[in-house]
């Protein structure tokens, strides 16, 4: 069996959202809604030289959308690569350093962090990048949940 699947199925790491890049946050948000998701506030965060806002609707995965705050914002690049779309799965964990250790077993890079987000009610993150998956961001909460 492989590791990865132990790991998922011992709850060391859960789903948490999908992160969407995209240039315009306000005009993105009000697409989403027309679909029927429900979008919160848009929330800036300086650490990550970004505004993030997420949808809150049941029967629905989590939803960031995360618009670039300044040219030097890393989301930029990708959006000057590949436009606006979908480009990182986040997962919730219990035990940032274990989870960080295991995803380095797995030749995932650590690119940034731990940092505490304001997005995400301080709780520390981190972003991973593996050539064969892309990136990951994982969220450290005590008791997980499925909405922020």
């Amino acid at each position: 069996m492989h590791k990865a699947k132990g790991f998922v199925r011992k709850k060391l790491l859960m789903f948490h959202h999908i992160g969407f890049a995209t240039k315009n946050i306000a005009r993105t948000k009000r697409i989403f809604k027309d679909l029927g998701l429900e979008m919160g506030k848009i929330i800036h965060v300086p650490s990550q030289k970004v505004k993030v806002c997420f949808s809150h609707c049941e029967n629905h995965p989590l939803i960031e959308l995360i618009e670039p705050a300044g040219e030097d914002s890393p989301v930029r690049n990708i959006l000057n690569k590949v436009g606006t779309s979908p480009y990182h799965i986040c997962y919730q964990t219990a035990e940032l350093d274990r989870a960080s250790e295991y995803l380095r077993e797995l030749d995932f890079l650590l690119i940034k962090g731990p940092t505490p987000s304001n997005a995400l009610k301080d709780n520390k993150i981190c972003f991973f990048y593996n050539n064969y998956f892309g990136l990951i961001e994982v969220v450290e909460v005590k008791e997980p949940s499925k909405e922020e």
